[in-house]
């Protein structure tokens, strides 16, 4: 059994530098004329998306959210609901909440936090967490692994690569 308590303060740390650094532009450029709409709508929109998503998962995996990554015994495998759509809708959440925060502030700084920072803690922890499903489910996990992508449902990704 993996276990991996190492890789949430990391995530953590990166969310909140970058949220922080968007917050702190944000506020800075409320002195700078010109519409905010644009910004502050975005980041509302990437937030209530973020929020939805997060909720899905919370409702698909009510019981099995930890800090630490680790498979209990006796828990199954989720591939129904929004886990049927996505591997790691938990952490798609949280990229759009950043992004939020981020598209919010109009943040330059928080832009390059989420893709030197956050992007490579989320693709850490979901290494990580791959690594004990692997370990738990074996063949049923990489046939689910196989069948169901990352973060984007197969429809979205399709139509953007056409």
């Amino acid at each position: 059994m993996t276990v991996d308590r190492g890789s949430f303060p990391f995530l953590f740390a990166a969310i909140a530098a970058c949220v922080t650094a968007s917050v702190v532009e944000g506020v800075h450029r409320t002195h700078v004329p010109g519409p905010r709409w644009g910004f502050l709508t975005s980041g509302a929109v990437l937030a209530a998306a973020g929020f939805f998503l997060r909720a899905l998962s919370y409702r698909a995996l009510p019981e099995n959210r930890h800090r630490a990554v680790f498979v209990e015994s006796g828990q199954s495998l989720v591939t129904g609901g929004i886990y049927g759509r996505v591997r790691h809708p938990n952490y798609a959440a949280l990229v759009l909440l950043c992004g939020a925060a981020v598209a919010a502030g109009g943040s330059v700084a928080g832009a390059v936090l989420l893709c030197a920072a956050v992007l490579p803690a989320i693709a850490y922890r979901i290494h990580v967490e791959e690594r004990a499903m692997r370990e738990r489910f074996g063949g049923d996990f990489e046939a689910y692994r196989r069948r169901v992508p990352a973060f984007l449902p197969r429809s979205v990704r399709t139509r953007q690569d056409g």
